[in-house]
């Protein structure tokens, strides 16, 4: 995104944006400062931070430098089939360009060409997709692992092929194992984890403290309602026009449906961006 803030609307919440992927990037480890949040941060999604962060890859560049120092410390923790996912789920396929030349210089980043010093990430349930990973691999087991403790009383297979970007049969098929070994339930594609206790330990999440969020999504509705402010800015619009009021309250209303029924104070950084959009 090369062009300036032309709206109080577009500044407001590419500011509050960047305080959330600092906010992120700090629990996974990278040595950022970030306003502080009044409840415990929702689940991050590596992949989903990876592709939002580098929207800024030309006027952030102590985030960027941030985020390819993290990726070369822990290559073997991104799913590069997912990031080409959720780039090529773009509509905007023109301005896409540019962070996918940012991501490839991102994912070729070597540990010796970086200055910036990566830390442990946090032991806090936000960073707990890099220690299932750790623990299960980069791939849909550890994807699923985390749903399932974000779920007590189950999760849809397709809920979690549509938040990874795999297939419905791929994550059926590891449900099914799990069913077999005795570690899930498996019915009409719900999957329900039999006994989390001994992975909250294994984790050291305790129950009740993972919530997720589809941030796949939740970072596009917020890009492209930037990209739009940006456009319409440089037409002229005002912040109170009517067609950007009746904008901000579209995306307001799809950021909400993306974490039914799910506490304010539980998703911090999701409401805390949906109220940005207020003016």
């Amino acid at each position: 995104m090369d062009s300036s803030p032309t709206t109080s609307r577009e500044t407001r919440l590419r500011e509050t944006l960047l305080d959330a992927l600092h906010a992120q990037w700090r629990e996974l480890g990278v040595p950022f400062a970030s306003r502080a949040w009044p409840q415990p941060l929702e689940v991050i999604d590596p992949e989903a931070l990876i592709w939002c962060s580098l929207e800024f890859a030309n006027r952030e560049l102590r985030l960027i430098e941030g985020v390819h120092a993290w990726c070369a410390d822990h290559r073997s923790l991104i799913i590069n089939q997912r990031l080409t996912m959720i780039s090529r789920r773009s509509a905007d396929d023109v301005a896409e360009q540019p962070r996918r030349n940012a991501l490839a210089a991102c994912l070729a980043a070597t540990p010796a060409t970086t200055r910036r010093h990566v830390g442990q990430a946090a032991s806090s349930a936000a960073a707990v997709h890099v220690r299932a990973r750790d623990v299960l691999g980069n791939g849909l087991a550890a994807f699923l692992m985390v749903e399932l403790l974000g779920h007590p009383r189950g999760v849809r297979c397709r809920d979690v092929a549509e938040s990874t970007g795999a297939s419905y049969r791929s994550i059926a098929e590891v449900a099914s194992r799990w069913e077999h070994a005795g570690l899930a339930t498996l019915d009409r594609g719900f999957c329900t984890l039999l006994d989390p206790r001994p992975w909250h330990h294994v984790l050291r999440c305790e129950p009740g403290s993972i919530i997720t969020v589809p941030w796949s999504r939740i970072y596009a509705l917020l890009i492209g309602h930037l990209r739009e402010l940006a456009k319409v800015g440089a037409l002229g619009f005002s912040d109170d026009d009517r067609l950007v009021v009746s904008s901000a309250r579209q995306v307001q209303r799809e950021l909400k449906a993306c974490i039914p029924g799910l506490d304010p104070a539980t998703t911090p950084i999701v409401t805390a961006l949906i109220d940005a959009i207020d003016s």
